[in-house]
């Protein structure tokens, strides 16, 4: 999955570099994201494949993105935040 993304974006004329796993100094958000994954996502994960396991997995992302709340966001979900306007998260 990892090498699919770098070379995706690698296409797309989007410099990727990989960062050690655990640093949160180098990059905090994808690290709590990460956290946010394995506390709520694969800890109570069952799944019978790869088919399911990519459904559920969409089924996260949409969920994650638009309904769950954030505390780095006062309570909003990121794509509400997003909506309101980038800059104004400063």
């Amino acid at each position: 999955m990892q090498a699919k993304f770098h070379w995706h974006v690698e296409v797309l004329g989007i410099r990727h570099a990989y960062i050690k796993r655990g640093k949160p100094q180098l990059n905090g958000k994808v690290e709590r994201s990460h956290r946010s994954d394995v506390q709520e996502f694969y800890q109570l994960l069952s799944y019978t494949g790869d088919v399911d396991l990519e459904a559920k997995l969409g089924q996260w992302k949409h969920f994650y993105n638009f309904h769950r709340p954030h505390g780095a966001f006062k309570g909003k979900y990121p794509m509400k935040r997003f909506a309101n306007g980038y800059n104004r998260m400063r």
